[in-house]
């Protein structure tokens, strides 16, 4: 009995020819280079993408805050965890991750401007993201929950 191939073996076989017939025009494939198929995103993949680590859309938003407003920006395992479920359960793939973030960050670097904040911490409590913002000295601090949809929007 001969082995059933997977979905993603069939993929690595595709040719510019096969998406022709698909549907594609010969003038886009031409300009096509190469066929890739890559593999699904996979939770550790998410949690790369939204980290405060480089390249990542959580480094530039904490290269952003510190650059221009001297605040300092982070996001703790838990909100990296939970926002990585978020975006994998959305089926979008990376495209899923940079709109969360943005709304996320939207009301956090309208607060960043208008002063006062010297620190920014995503977090997560009771299934919502809460934003953790540090004050000047003594350190005073003040929490906002977001409730996240079901499904991420934007995607």
């Amino acid at each position: 009995m001969a082995e059933r191939k997977s979905e993603a073996e069939y993929l690595q076989e595709v040719t510019s020819d096969d998406l022709e017939k698909f549907g594609l025009m010969r003038e886009l494939l031409g300009r096509v280079g190469a066929i890739l198929v890559l593999p699904p995103l996979g939770l550790e993949d998410y949690k790369v993408l939204l980290n405060a680590e480089a390249g990542s859309v959580g480094e530039k938003y904490k290269t952003y805050l510190h650059e221009l407003y001297g605040a300092r920006f982070a996001i703790s395992e838990a909100a990296t965890e939970y926002l990585a479920q978020k975006t994998l359960s959305s089926s979008a793939g990376a495209r899923a991750v940079f709109p969360l973030m943005n709304d996320l960050m939207r009301s956090v670097v309208e607060r960043v401007e208008e002063g006062g904040i010297r620190g920014v911490l995503l977090d997560v409590e009771d299934d919502s993201v809460v934003i953790r913002y540090e004050y000047g000295e003594p350190v005073e601090l003040e929490a906002e929950k977001k409730k996240l949809p079901g499904k991420c929007r934007g995607i």
